[in-house]
């Protein structure tokens, strides 16, 4: 009776204990249906696991083209796009200007495309248009004799050292000195290429393997340096960390050489590569030129390169490289003249009816994000204030910049080349592209700069929206707007799922964000409440194991919670409508958030980026909202639950 006695407490313990074991204790998980095949058998319930639910026939339908390595919600709207810039460009239907003539961007656009189809000219051509500048760079016997190549527009592109100079800080547009990486920043290209490349170029095997590993032993010793900001430097005064190279020198070449102060764009690493740039290193320099060379021509020389480099490409991205030779021209435009193509396709595809509706929105929302930062319950009335005040004073641009380039000029630069003799390959027309944009750039630098008229280095055909910290600015390009299918007449649901969650989280980066202006003038209480929300949202995203073994990385913090601030806003804001359909929004939501790649790629995505997966971003955020409960009348026990006491709570 005893022995009876002790065996049911045993097992009255151990039935206890199961469900305070990790095991039980454990919350729900979702599978991540972003890994393309990874979904349930049966379509779950929009109760238990809303991403996967509302998206369940596209996620186990839509096949993902061999080309490209994911599928989205915006996809079919870019294919659109790209025929739309397809049009522009091909010879027999390209655009006309208002006197029925071909205007000279688009003949700049239309030539360069067409070499970059023609196959039978450039495998003619091969490697012929490189053999010149590799003779130049060869017949280098000294540093100073590698420093007149500066003012070599042929070469100059290739060499060691560039300068960027369309870098805005404050009011200026400010040139910045550095060092061009081969190695270190292009993984998918091996060393094995730049030896193939000096082999076909007239160097022996065994020379090629000596020079090349003498390039990357070289590069290596600076390359490794982390780098920090940089800093100025001025041509009167020159830094001594950095005495021996030619700064001055390139900026010069570069034209602008008049400036007295310039920027030091990585001064560590630079310091490091001061100490080595010398006579004793000079084969090591030259032949780390060449490789840039190699690098930079692949994509503009003949097959046989082209599909070298193509199927290292291949095997690092993990989908096929092969493209009809209507995406390759294209890729080709986009990207050697991405402002130029963007600005042609701006003004023809981007009506002003929906640039005035998209500003009239996000003007609304700035309102309401200003009126909710006021009232900010966790956070002093003053820091609140000074937040608001910092997002009203951001600069915004919609659609594309507000200033474009003038690229009609440089038409003639690519009829003077043929006019010496022979017709220009497609590689000389990239190095005159090059040069151009180089000079756009160095008249910058001498002009005022109008806040109001900054300049992106996106081209307005992208899908993308972002907020910049440093300038507290607010871009949302024309290509994510007609990417997600925005119309003047869409439904207001529609309008704040589709771009006002968009328009919000930018906004919040304000402040969703490791530094920049947003948080300039907090107190360092309120500073460290709002860091332990950070925490909290971290906290909560890294409770989920997106692969196995893997979980969501705390690094994802700052989107994660630029999403929470974004639903809240759009979320009071909505409440302004008295009919606005939440289910219908929600909805939008998840669909505009549907994204599916092979998992291989996943793991490699999640390595380099600090966004939360897709399905993660529609259920771990809108689980944290009442406003969804009731719509969906989801309860305890169902999939998309969690307790109210666990729910994350920012305005």
């Amino acid at each position: 009776m005893k022995r009876n006695k002790i065996i049911s407490f045993i097992t009255a313990v151990l039935f206890v204990l199961q469900f305070q074991s990790p095991a039980f204790a454990k919350k729900k998980q979702w599978i991540n249906s972003n890994i393309d095949g990874n979904i349930l058998p049966k379509k779950p319930r929009l109760q238990d696991d809303f991403f996967q639910a509302i998206n369940y026939e596209a996620l186990r339908d839509v096949q993902i083209p061999p080309h490209v390595d994911r599928v989205s919600y915006g996809t079919d709207a870019l294919e659109v796009i790209d025929k739309q810039l397809l049009s522009i460009v091909k010879a027999d239907a390209v655009g006309k200007n208002t006197t029925g003539t071909v205007g000279a961007e688009e003949k700049v656009l239309s030539e360069f495309y067409n070499k970059s189809i023609n196959w039978e000219k450039r495998n003619a051509d091969g490697i012929k248009p490189l053999l010149n500048i590799i003779s130049k760079i060869n017949s280098v016997n000294s540093i100073a004799e590698f420093e007149e190549l500066f003012f070599d527009e042929q070469v100059r592109p290739f060499l060691l050292f560039g300068a960027d100079l369309q870098v805005v800080s404050g009011m200026w547009h400010i040139p910045v000195f550095g060092v061009n990486l081969c190695f270190k920043d292009n993984n998918e290209v091996p060393p094995d290429f730049y030896e193939k490349m000096l082999i076909r170029c007239g160097f022996d095997e065994a020379e090629s393997k000596r020079l090349v590993k003498l390039a990357q032993d070289f590069e290596t010793k600076y390359s490794e340096i982390e780098v920090n900001k940089g800093e100025l430097f001025y041509k009167n005064n020159p830094n001594p960390a950095v005495d021996g190279l030619p700064v001055v020198k390139l900026m010069e070449a570069m034209g602008v050489g008049q400036l007295s102060m310039y920027s030091l764009g990585e001064t560590e690493r630079l310091t490091v590569l001061a100490s080595i740039y010398n006579q004793e290193n000079l084969e090591a320099i030259k032949t780390l030129c060449l490789c840039r060379l190699f690098l930079k021509s692949a994509d503009y020389l003949d097959k046989q390169v082209y599909d070298i480099v193509q199927a290292y490409r291949a095997e690092a991205k993990g989908i096929s490289m092969v493209y009809t030779d209507e995406q390759l021209g294209l890729d080709y435009l986009k990207n050697a003249l991405p402002k130029l193509l963007g600005k042609i396709w701006v003004k023809k595809y981007f009506p002003k009816e929906i640039k005035d509706d998209v500003t009239q929105l996000l003007e609304c929302i700035i309102e309401e994000y200003v009126k909710q930062l006021c009232d900010w319950d966790y956070v002093s009335s003053g820091t609140g204030y000074n937040a608001a005040q910092i997002l009203k004073k951001a600069i915004v641009l919609i659609g594309a910049q507000n200033r474009f380039d003038d690229y009609s000029t440089l038409y003639d630069e690519f009829a003077a080349i043929d006019g010496t003799g022979g017709e220009a390959s497609l590689f000389d027309l990239y190095v005159k592209i090059l040069n151009y944009e180089k000079k756009l750039q160095a008249k910058k630098c001498f002009e005022t700069v109008n806040p109001d008229e900054y300049e992106i280095d996106i081209a307005p055909y992208i899908f993308n929206a972002y907020y910049n910290g440093g300038l507290n600015t607010i871009t949302i390009l024309a290509g994510f707007i007609n990417g997600i299918g925005y119309k003047v007449d869409m439904s207001i649901e529609e309008k704040l799922s589709y771009l006002g969650m968009t328009i919000a989280h930018e906004m919040s980066h304000s402040f969703c964000t490791k530094e920049g202006i947003g948080f300039s003038r907090w107190k360092n209480d309120d500073y460290q409440k709002l860091q332990d929300k950070f925490e909290e949202v971290a906290d909560y995203f890294y409770s989920f194991e997106i692969l196995k073994g893997t979980r969501c990385k705390k690094e994802c913090v700052y989107e994660a919670s630029a999403d929470l601030f974004g639903m809240s806003i759009m979320l009071k804001f909505a409440k302004q409508y008295p009919d606005f359909d939440y289910k219908y929004f929600f909805e939008c939501y998840a669909k505009e958030s549907l994204f599916k790649m092979h998992e291989d790629r996943f793991k490699y995505m999640i390595s380099i980026d600090n966004h939360p997966p897709y399905y993660l971003r529609v259920n771990a955020v809108l689980q944290q909202f009442e406003e969804f409960y009731e719509a969906f009348d989801i309860k305890k026990g169902d999939g998309m639950y969690l307790a109210e006491m666990k729910r994350i709570k920012l305005f």
